[in-house]
């Protein structure tokens, strides 16, 4: 920065001309007051010889205090000139002219830098809430309770036909292939069917002719026709449906697949229904990145589906892995905020 429009100086210098103006204009006052004196005793004592030479000397005075600072600004003018210096002198009387305008542009600037240094606490506030999230990601992996199976859920409990358990268990094992995941896919089933209104007709139709008919779930009716449930599975999906005991909350009411090549594929993006997660506001959108499971984290991880890609709210939040080779499973805001407002 140019000395001359250093603020504190230029305040400095303010602070000098206005002592040299006042000194300007005080002295001479004050010597022409004393000249008055002068001449009053002169009036009184006209041989006094001592009284008129102090009378020139005042008068003298007041002259060179008046017209110092003309002869201080030629004398400064004449040294730049002589020493071939740009004329820093005369800018300096020109930005303090121009104070206030220096006195904003620091106010500016001080705003601009606690601007920035609130995008930087910010940051390394974001920062700490990531390295968090990843250290209780951390522990929740070694002590393996990132697919929160072992949690329980007393929910209703269906009376269901032989015939209709043994569908419900077709649709549950083919979406995921594991007695666990079947658990959780007819946690699902409950769960989806009690979010209905009470006037759907899926509703008064029942929770084994919703999930056939809603189109929710995939190619239901042929696993339902097709079912090859051995007694395990049975009796996971009856210890959920019939007992009521689910492995999910009851506002759990997604899930969609990473890779399965359906029809509804995000393209070249994505063999999958999902188009990209994003965690903590870190986009994942390559395949590679949307299989690999440590980008998901509970309740941060949002999830962006080729199904929601026209709805207001385009994205669903991660809950779980039921399994190490299950679906992501998550819920809507609208289905937790509900969920939660009837107390359950």
């Amino acid at each position: 920065m140019d000395i001359c429009e250093n603020l504190i100086l230029l305040k400095i210098l303010r602070l000098l001309y206005t002592g040299i103006n006042v000194i300007r204009i005080v002295v001479p006052i004050a010597l022409i007051v004393k000249l008055m004196i002068d001449v009053y005793h002169h009036i009184l004592n006209p041989d006094s010889k001592q009284i008129k030479e102090l009378s020139i000397k005042r008068i003298i005075a007041a002259i060179i205090v008046f017209l110092s600072p003309i002869f201080v600004n030629l004398v400064l003018k004449l040294v730049e000139v002589g020493g071939g210096n740009r004329p820093d002198y005369p800018y300096c009387l020109t930005t303090l002219d121009n104070i206030g305008y220096f006195e904003r542009l620091a106010e500016a600037k001080n705003e601009l830098k606690n601007e920035s240094k609130k995008v930087q606490d910010n940051a390394a506030i974001q920062k700490a809430q990531w390295d968090q999230a990843q250290k209780l990601l951390e522990e929740a992996r070694k002590n393996n309770v990132i697919d929160d199976t072992s949690a329980l859920y007393l929910g209703q409990r269906y009376r269901l036909s032989d015939r209709e358990l043994r569908g419900l268990c077709g649709v549950a094992k083919a979406e995921q292939g594991s007695i666990l995941g079947a658990k959780a896919e007819a946690s699902l089933m409950a769960n989806l069917y009690e979010l209905l209104s009470s006037k759907s007709k899926f509703y008064q139709n029942g929770l084994y002719n919703y999930v056939r008919n809603s189109g929710w779930f995939a190619h239901a009716a042929d696993h339902m026709d097709n079912s090859t449930c051995s007694t395990a599975y049975l009796n996971a999906v009856r210890d959920v449906l019939v007992n009521g005991n689910r492995t999910l909350p009851f506002y759990v009411n997604e899930h969609d697949c990473m890779n399965c090549s359906t029809a509804h594929a995000c393209g070249a993006v994505s063999k999958g229904d999902i188009c990209k997660i994003n965690t903590n506001g870190i986009d994942y959108t390559t395949m590679d990145q949307i299989k690999n499971r440590s980008n998901y984290i509970k309740d941060y991880t949002k999830v962006y589906t080729y199904y929601m890609r026209n709805e207001k709210t385009n994205y669903w939040v991660f809950h779980s892995f039921p399994t190490s080779n299950s679906d992501p499973f998550g819920y809507t805001i609208n289905a937790r905020q509900r969920v939660e407002s009837m107390g359950r």
